[in-house]
């Protein structure tokens, strides 16, 4: 049943949002933390980085995943896609640039910055996919979402956008169990709801 796919879909993008809030929840409070102590202890940064980093890829792979899904099933996100990769390219070539500043500190700032500069594009087309998806739903709350998501360089709007993108898939969510429950015939399904 093409609701159940599409369902999916929407779990999956509203997971990848939730390890985002998780992810930049536990980076705030450590910076906090370590600026109002004024010292860190390096286990608690090598903790923090790892998690963090964990947190990262489980993100990737569920908006990936999510918008993969929908994309399949003609429900916009196919630029969304495309930009979680060019995230996971540009973060290798930042972090091959910052290898390379111990070699040549020029030709690996260059490296780095290029990479960072693709990291932000791919952001970009994560904004972008997210309105695709509010525009196949016709949802302007998750349009909105995407359109400010997409404002990486503006402070805050990003954050703002990527909360308004987790309201509206949570609005097409209700939409498409509410469709698949007034569904003739259909068997009812129980299904935990996602995050």
């Amino acid at each position: 049943m093409s609701n159940s796919g599409e369902l999916e879909g929407v779990g999956d993008l509203k997971r990848g949002l939730i390890y985002i809030f998780i992810s930049d929840l536990l980076s705030s409070v450590f910076y906090v933390s370590g600026f109002i102590t004024h010292s860190a202890s390096p286990i608690v940064e090598v903790v923090s980085l790892l998690i963090g980093l964990v947190l990262a890829v489980m993100a990737l792979m569920n908006l990936r995943r999510g918008f993969t899904t929908l994309s399949s099933m003609g429900k916009g996100g196919s630029l969304g896609a495309s930009g979680v990769m060019l995230i996971v390219v540009g973060l290798a070539i930042a972090l091959l640039g910052i290898l390379l500043m111990f070699i040549v500190l020029l030709g690996g700032a260059a490296v780095a910055i290029m990479g960072l500069v693709i990291v932000i594009v791919g952001f970009v087309m994560i904004g972008v996919g997210f309105y695709s998806v509010g525009s196949a739903y016709n949802n302007s709350t998750l349009k909105i979402g995407g359109i400010l998501t997409a404002l990486f360089f503006v402070p805050f709007l990003p954050l703002v956008g990527l909360i308004l993108d987790y309201v509206g898939l949570g609005e097409v969510e209700g939409q498409l169990r509410a469709s698949q429950a007034s569904q003739p015939g259909a068997a009812p399904t129980v299904s935990p709801p996602t995050l």
